[in-house]
Formats: structure tokens, sequence, C-alpha cells
């Protein structure tokens, strides 16, 4: 097993120096509006196919201080604190 994960590794070294070590965008360069819109939609469509694989329908909602009285608020009563 570890000689197989060596070999890999010493490949993907060997590929990274023959083909430059260059990705599509330049390091430092910030990507194009089109470039973050298609990668914010590639995110977006997998974040559903993970939520679908896993079975998630919806994700509960988070702990809210701004809307007293509602379940789920964030509580700031002392007297319920140590019952």
């Amino acid at each position: 097993m570890k000689r197989i994960v060596l070999v890999s590794l010493i490949a993907s070294v060997a590929l990274s120096f023959a083909l430059g070590g260059e990705s599509s965008v330049a390091q430092g360069a910030a990507p194009s509006p089109q470039d973050r819109a298609a990668i914010a939609a590639a995110s977006a469509a997998e974040r559903d196919r993970e939520l679908k694989v896993l079975g998630i329908g919806a994700m509960q909602p988070g702990v809210t201080a701004y809307d007293i009285g509602k379940p789920g608020n964030a509580n700031y009563d002392e007297a319920k604190a140590n019952p």
C-alpha cells in the first residue's frame, strides 16, 4: 500500500514539473467576473448534489437573538440559565 501511494506521489510531482506548474488562472490574478459566476454556480450545484446524496431536505435554522420569543432564539434569561 505504501508503495502505491509513493508511486502516485512521484507521478503527480513529475506531471506537475512536466506541465510547468502552471494553471489556467495565473497565480495572484483574480478570476474574471464570468469565472467567478461559473465557480459559484458549480459550487452551488455541488452543494445541492451532496445534500441530495446525504438525504438532507432542509437545514436547521441557526440561533438568533433578534426574534425574541421565537423558537430557537438565544437565551439571555438568567433565571433559566441554571434551573
